[in-house]
């Protein structure tokens, strides 16, 4: 279930091949391959097939890279057809162990999207955000010019070939409470948007536990949130998680966004819908 609370860093929806071991519930001790199903620059959300007690620690190493860290079960988030997914954070705050680099999470104010990229020439990978005009070139082009700090030079970037998670199950869970409304329009009918709105179509993802990862085209892009059409019912005020761009092919990276609109479209059996993001100073007022 999805609950608003702070958020210190990006989460990048990739599978990463781990080797895990420590104690599960009864004490055994086990060493497992498994995989991750989120990451961030604090910690993971891992599948595994053991029970495990929260605050046990668990020793991690990624197998692509041989580096290892120490990370604490913060509880069980849910089960799926793959195993449990665990909520972990790592003993060290400042460890680095998954080859990403995660820009200030103040730093999207002004962004519009949000992507997985990696440089052409030396594969550095790093969390993107893309403002208005980026976007659009990317979006026309599927790859951009940037600052490499690794080539200490200006190179090529393109998606990153990170091996995606797999989708996010629906559950049998009652849906979110909504969030309340936010305030009506201007009773003069005045459009009162400060961002600029880009007429992109591309595609985007609507995450939530009643309906799963529900993938829609966007109607139009801002970097202060979207629109998108959808069969599903949403509430409006309600809290979600959305991927903008969204690939199934590809890592993808989530944020924290709330239904601001809804419209019935009774010729086509759909809504649309209005998504506001949620930056962090929101968040942390929830």
């Amino acid at each position: 279930m999805l609950i608003p609370g702070t958020r210190r860093s990006d989460r990048v929806t990739t599978s990463l091949r781990l080797f895990v071991s420590g104690k599960d519930v009864h004490g055994s001790v086990f060493a497992v391959e498994c995989r991750t199903a989120v990451l961030s620059r604090h910690g993971a959300r891992i599948v595994l097939l053991q029970h495990i007690n929260p605050h046990e620690e668990l020793s991690v190493r990624v197998i692509s890279t041989g580096l290892e860290a120490d990370m604490l079960v913060i509880g069980a988030i849910s089960e799926t057809s793959e195993g449990i997914h665990y909520g972990m954070r790592f003993v060290d705050p400042k460890i680095e162990l998954w080859g990403i680099e995660f820009p200030p999470i103040t730093n999207e104010a002004d962004s519009v999207a949000k992507v997985l990229l990696e440089c052409e020439a030396c594969k550095y990978t790093a969390v993107v955000y893309l403002r208005e005009f980026e976007v659009e070139v990317f979006d026309a082009k599927g790859k951009i010019s940037l600052r490499c700090k690794q080539c200490q030079e200006v190179t090529t970037w393109k998606v990153s070939e990170r091996e995606p998670s797999a989708p996010f199950e629906a559950s049998a869970q009652p849906p979110l409470k909504p969030s309340p409304p936010p305030p009506p329009r201007a009773k003069d009918g005045a459009d009162r948007r400060r961002a600029r709105r880009l007429d992109l179509k591309m595609t985007a993802c609507i995450r939530t536990a009643t309906h799963g990862d529900d993938v829609v085209p966007t109607e139009n892009v801002s970097k202060g949130g979207f629109g998108f059409k959808s069969a599903n019912k949403y509430a409006v005020g309600m809290v979600v998680e959305v991927a903008v761009p969204y690939s199934p092919e590809a890592a993808n990276i989530f944020s924290l966004g709330r239904i601001s609109g809804l419209r019935a479209l009774p010729g086509e059996g759909r809504y649309a819908y209005g998504v506001c993001y949620l930056r962090e100073a929101q968040v942390r007022k929830e």
